[in-house]
């Protein structure tokens, strides 16, 4: 049987759509804020970005007194709440998106080494 050195989880856009549930996660913040209908952010110009550059914009736009990382924080909060309540992929039953989720899971924890690129990645593991 070969071996592996490593697996490589090319998350969003090949085994996980999560932009439909940052949005999601985002709106929540913003209802929470009191800007649910006027809060002005355009989603799609914001893919593959971070969710500090969508937050900064947001921050400007309506001089909300909170700070960045508070409102990144409470952002994630939901985006994980999110993320363990809906399929991971609209195509495919719920169950296929626990299965992502346990085999993920199962081979940054028991079996390989672990190295990850971007912090929205880091969270969402470490909340593994």
């Amino acid at each position: 049987m070969k071996k592996f050195s490593a697996i490589i989880f090319d998350m969003d856009g090949v085994i996980v759509d999560s932009e439909p549930l940052h949005q999601k996660a985002f709106e929540t913040l913003f209802e929470e804020l009191g800007k649910k209908h006027d809060h002005g952010i355009v989603f799609h110009e914001y893919y593959g970005r971070s969710d500090g550059a969508l937050l900064r914009d947001f921050i400007a736009r309506h001089k909300v007194p909170c700070e960045l990382e508070d409102l990144t924080q409470r952002k994630l909060k939901y985006f994980l709440n999110y993320t363990y309540s809906f399929t991971f992929m609209a195509s495919v039953p719920r169950t296929a998106g626990k299965k992502v989720h346990e085999t993920v899971k199962f081979h940054v924890t028991r079996v390989w080494p672990l190295e990850t690129r971007g912090q929205a990645l880091n969270d969402w593991l470490e909340a593994l």
